[in-house]
């Protein structure tokens, strides 16, 4: 399974989400996560619609998967 997640747009005077990738900072547009066999990758996607160079892998684990949700969910319950 594979999605991308897209970021809002950002309103001046904001800046754009600058990711660091192997060749240098990217603008994140959004988030592209993957399910394979025994894991799950976390990476970012790109302005110009690609995969970056850098990414997160995390065990295809119900717990794993649940803790970062959860405290994902504790984050977004605080924002404004």
């Amino acid at each position: 399974m594979n999605v991308v997640i897209p970021f809002p747009p950002r309103l001046a005077p904001k800046e754009p989400l600058v990711a660091l990738g192997r060749n240098g900072p990217f603008k994140a547009t959004g988030l592209n996560v993957m399910q394979v066999v025994d894991y799950v990758m976390l990476e970012n996607w790109t302005s110009q619609d690609a995969i970056g160079r850098g990414r997160v892998v995390l065990p295809a684990d119900h717990n794993v998967l649940r803790d970062l949700a959860n405290h994902l969910n504790r984050i977004a319950d605080k924002l404004p």
